[in-house]
């Protein structure tokens, strides 16, 4: 299945708490994930466009067009440099995989609207 554009990804449904990040409105989002990422994570050096933000956390949605699993929410930590732990690397910032659109609209967004509706976010 290929990766959506960011066409397609404007398309869609919006809903609290994600909001569209427009051409260039994401490129501090993107700049904070290449300095957040060492070479243990798997974003690192990927190409990886800002599409999503959550509105009450600094959780953005990228859209990678080069990759099996297009799309990732990246809990952003906006540190200045990645961990000295090799094991941390990995991990920080924490990342979730999305395998389609419709996977993240599902188990992203929709799981993340319930959440934020019911005051639980």
């Amino acid at each position: 299945m290929a990766a959506p554009t960011v066409e397609q990804m404007e398309q869609v449904d919006w809903q609290l708490p994600w909001r569209f990040v427009g051409i260039g409105e994401g490129s501090g989002s993107e700049n904070a994930l290449m300095k957040e990422t060492a070479p243990e994570h798997p974003l690192y050096d990927k190409r990886a466009i800002a599409v999503g933000a959550r509105v009450d956390r600094d959780d953005v949605l990228y859209l990678l067009p080069d990759e099996p699993q297009p799309l990732a929410v990246v809990s952003l930590t906006w540190a200045s440099a990645p961990s000295d732990d090799a094991e941390e690397r990995a991990k920080v910032p924490e990342t979730v995989f999305y395998s389609s659109l419709e996977d993240w609209l599902e188990r992203g967004m929709g799981a993340d609207r319930a959440e934020y509706m019911s005051g639980e976010g």
